[in-house]
């Protein structure tokens, strides 16, 4: 499924967060498709459904935010979560906008753009610092998201950021990504 606009199909995954002074914890994102606008990056105690609902409770918050989502729109979701908790996740789904696509559906590629984002961010934040606590961890990958949003052109889009077609209110007078 490929999409045409934003708010039309997410990818979520998890990756292994490592914390000092902690067991690990996992950071989910939740990405839009469209836009490669990373919506949510968040640190989670385990990659459960529960923890997934939580993040796409906070993704769906951060979608109305800053960009429109018309009232019946649903929201094709693919996610790396495991397919035996997948039933469970689908049901848990029922009163929100999204549809989950069955986990037989998918394809090694399907889920591309999120492992490749969680490469990036594992290349690029996760293993470059010794995170202290779990606010810590929180504070800076949320920075790592506001760069990746705002700041961080991408070749799939024609070198513009993700905000640049995702964000309604996005304004930058020479069109190119702010620097913040």
């Amino acid at each position: 499924m490929k999409p045409g606009g934003i708010n039309q199909l997410y990818q979520a995954a998890f990756t292994k967060l490592p914390i000092a002074s902690h067991r690990p914890h996992v950071a989910m994102a939740v990405l839009d498709c469209f836009s490669r606008y990373l919506l949510v990056l968040r640190v989670s105690v385990r990659a459960t459904t529960t923890d997934c609902m939580k993040g796409l409770d906070t993704a769906l918050a951060e979608a109305r935010r800053v960009s429109e989502i018309p009232a019946r729109r649903t929201i094709a979701l693919l996610t790396d979560c495991d397919p035996k908790a997948f039933a469970h996740l689908s049901f848990d789904l029922a009163d929100s906008p999204f549809q989950c696509l069955s986990p037989h559906d998918r394809t090694f590629r399907s889920l591309g753009m999120v492992r490749s984002f969680m490469r990036a961010l594992r290349d690029e934040e996760i293993c470059l610092h010794a995170y202290r606590s779990l606010a810590e961890a929180q504070r800076s990958l949320e920075l790592f998201r506001h760069s990746y949003n705002f700041e961080r052109p991408h070749q799939a889009l024609a070198y513009k950021c993700p905000a640049q077609l995702f964000c309604k209110n996005f304004e930058h007078p020479d069109g190119s990504c702010p620097r913040f």
